[in-house]
């Protein structure tokens, strides 16, 4: 039995597409997303999207209560990331992967997850994603 869907794409940057094909990034709208909710007779339960593309926060804002967003496949700024947690995004999509780094200027996605305690974030930790003592620093 399915018990739930994570939708990872099509609302993510299109300079952070990892394995998916560009040509399918899309900007989020209610619309799209009820559509695939249609489609997958309500199991999507999780969007990774890009909180800095257009039409993403209009989008978390209105269906913050029905899905959970995640913050992934971004290029969003540490400032960025933060408005997204203040609107309702709930989850950081593999963490230092496909998103924005640590830089001492610049926090990125990883500051935001590091600084902003009810986020849940999931990590690949297959020593090859990521590196140990990465994996320890998120711990």
């Amino acid at each position: 039995e399915i018990v739930g869907v994570h939708l990872e794409g099509p609302f993510i940057s299109e300079h952070k597409v990892g394995a998916q094909h560009p040509q399918f990034v899309q900007r989020p709208t209610v619309d799209k997303i009820k559509s695939f909710q249609e489609v997958a007779n309500g199991l999507i339960k999780i969007i990774t999207y890009a909180p800095e593309v257009d039409g993403a926060t209009e989008t978390l804002k209105t269906m913050k209560n029905d899905i959970i967003f995640s913050i992934g496949h971004t290029v969003a700024t540490f400032d960025q990331a933060n408005t997204a947690v203040s609107h309702g995004a709930k989850h950081i999509t593999h963490l230092y992967n496909a998103a924005t780094g640590f830089q001492h200027r610049e926090p990125g996605v990883f500051g935001a997850a590091w600084l902003n305690q009810g986020l849940h974030t999931e990590m690949i930790v297959d020593g090859v994603h990521s590196h140990p003592a990465s994996i320890a620093l998120a711990y």
